[in-house]
């Protein structure tokens, strides 16, 4: 499993700040869903994109764009 390019950036905060910081700012349920999976468990995005029924290139631009949302208030 190749590594995400802003993985790194939440490596510092355990898993109980990154569960909380989805809960509290990704008022979506389907981005929290996707974000579980990315930050927590580690998932690829193709394993994602399956789940979800999304190309991995819909689950990259979310990634990103909630990665950056929860990046500003960690």
């Amino acid at each position: 499993m190749s590594r995400r390019k802003n993985e790194a950036l939440f490596e510092p905060f355990g898993v109980s700040a990154r569960e909380r910081a989805i809960a509290e700012w990704l008022p979506n349920a389907q981005d929290r869903r996707i974000m579980i999976r990315a930050l927590v468990i580690h998932d690829t995005y193709a394993a994602i994109a399956e789940a979800e029924g999304m190309s991995e290139k819909q689950i990259a631009r979310r990634v990103h764009r909630a990665e950056a949302i929860l990046y500003k208030h960690m």
